[in-house]
């Protein structure tokens, strides 16, 4: 815990004067527990891309924004790298991808009393309104089907619709979904997780097509990741920050 401790105390330090290594990067302001102003570091996620960045020879100065702000800053090339994305087709003709660098189980969720545990596909949900967030992409193409999904930009307001019954479904990643229902004081043994999972949100780091320096960014960065997993260092930092996988 020491080490997370001087990480963050990096972390906030990042104010100094802009050098040519200097990175902007912007993500999720509420999308704890990976990104969130009010958590420690931001939050474990940007902790962790902040040292890949430092691996790999980057100033990197974080700031959150709302997730539709940071994606427009990011396309413009206001910011140079934007931190969680999920990968999109529609995405990948506006960003340059990393290589993977945290993954997490995305899942459909229910009010235990929900008459589906299992589904073959999602005609089996057929008339089920489904909670998600704005501008949020998913695994396993579910926002392909033919389903009643309700948007929102806070994503405990999903679990307390659900908890309420004025949604059947959410579908998020299984860490926040339990973080939303211990923040919101929620049993979380009057949910269940449909099966199957719906896949793993795989998370990158994306810099636009518009940006001069996207493809170094996108190598240095990748270059670092890998050198720090071979290293233990990756597993090292997940571990200092509680989320090790």
């Amino acid at each position: 815990m020491t080490r997370f401790l001087a990480m963050i105390a990096a972390l906030c330090m990042m104010s100094m004067p802009a050098s040519s290594n200097t990175l902007t990067l912007t993500g999720d302001d509420a999308y704890p527990p990976y990104s969130s102003a009010n958590l420690p570091g931001q939050g474990f996620l940007n902790v962790l891309v902040a040292e890949i960045f430092k691996e790999a020879g980057y100033e990197p100065d974080i700031e959150l924004l709302p997730w539709s702000r940071a994606l427009a800053a990011t396309e413009s090339a206001d910011k140079d790298v934007l931190i969680g994305a999920f990968y999109t087709e529609d995405r990948a003709k506006i960003y340059e991808y990393s290589e993977p660098f945290y993954s997490a189980e995305t899942i459909l969720l229910a009010k235990s009393d929900y008459p589906v545990s299992d589904y073959s596909d999602f005609s089996d949900l057929s008339g089920a309104k489904v909670g998600i967030i704005q501008d949020n992409a998913y695994p396993g193409g579910i926002l392909d089907a033919d389903l009643d999904f309700e948007a929102v930009t806070d994503f405990t307001l999903n679990l307390r619709k659900l908890d309420g019954g004025r949604i059947d479904l959410v579908v998020d990643l299984t860490e926040r979904l339990r973080y939303a229902a211990e923040k919101s004081g929620l049993d979380w043994s009057q949910f269940k997780a449909l099966e199957p999972a719906l896949g793993a949100g795989v998370m990158h780091i994306t810099v636009s097509k518009a940006h001069p320096d996207a493809e170094e960014i996108i190598s240095r960065f990748n270059e670092a990741l890998a050198s720090m997993r071979e290293s233990g260092r990756y597993d090292e930092v997940l571990t200092e920050t509680g989320y090790g996988q």
